[in-house]
C-alpha cells in the first residue's frame, strides 16, 4: 500500500542512488529504523549509522504526510484494540493484523513488543 504512491519510496527515490541508504537486501532495516507512536513517523533507532537512516528517510519520502497519517490510524487502532483486550487476545489480534491486512508488518512487529 505504501510504496503504491508516486510520492514515497521506489516512486519518490527514481534513477537516483545513493550507497547511503541502508540496504534491505544486506541489512535489517528494523536494526534502524522504528516508528513515532505518536506521529506515526518513521525515524532513526540511536545507532552508529545515523546519517544513512536519515538519507533513507528522505530519499524515499517515508515520512510523507499520507503515509505518517496512516500509520498514526494504525497505530491509534491497534493500541485502541491493545487497552481493550486481555493480552492474548490483543496478540492474536496482531496476528489476524499481519495475516489479513499485511499493511506495515514492521510496525505491527513493533506494538507486539511493546
Amino acid at each position: 500500500m505504501s510504496c503504491n504512491d508516486k510520492s514515497t519510496c521506489g516512486n519518490h527515490k527514481g534513477g537516483r542512488f545513493s550507497d547511503e541508504l541502508i540496504n534491505p537486501i544486506n541489512e535489517e532495516p528494523t536494526d534502524y529504523l522504528t516508528y513515532n507512536m505518536a506521529t506515526g513517523e518513521v525515524c532513526e533507532v540511536d545507532c552508529d549509522k545515523r546519517e544513512r537512516v536519515r538519507c533513507t528517510i528522505d530519499l524515499l519520502n517515508l515520512n510523507n504526510r499520507k503515509l505518517c497519517g496512516t500509520r498514526k490510524k494504525v497505530i491509534k487502532m491497534l493500541l485502541g484494540c491493545r487497552n481493550n483486550s486481555t493480552e492474548d487476545n490483543f496478540k492474536m489480534i496482531l496476528m489476524n493484523y499481519k495475516k489479513e491486512d499485511k499493511n506495515y508488518p514492521e510496525l505491527v512487529s513493533i506494538l507486539e513488543r511493546l
